[in-house]
């Protein structure tokens, strides 16, 4: 999360954990402001902390997943921004999770 800026996802799935953490650092606060709403604001600050020290994956993957299963089934959802990279953070967390941890 270094800038405010709006950056464009190329939708190339991470394939390492360090290109997961990578999206994550770069789109983490664009992920923020497009999905506030499906968070509380402690656990969006969880976020941003756990993402600038590179710790806490589970809890990044548990949280990205609940902020998923939290938005509304429309064809819309799919306008926003940054959603199909939060589609690809989750579909992709697993293997990261378990490559960080063994």
């Amino acid at each position: 999360m270094t800038s405010t800026e709006e950056k464009h996802y190329d939708g190339v799935y991470p394939k390492t954990a360090e290109e997961w953490w990578k999206l994550l650092n770069d789109f983490g606060e664009q992920i923020q402001n497009d999905f506030f709403r499906y968070g509380t604001q402690s656990e969006w600050k969880k976020f941003r902390n756990a993402v600038r020290g590179h710790k806490n994956t589970g809890w990044i993957v548990h949280f990205l997943n609940e902020v998923w299963w939290k938005l509304p089934d429309t064809s819309s959802i799919h306008d926003i921004p940054t959603f199909k990279l939060l589609c690809d953070l989750c579909s992709e967390a697993g293997a990261h999770t378990m490559e960080e941890n063994s």
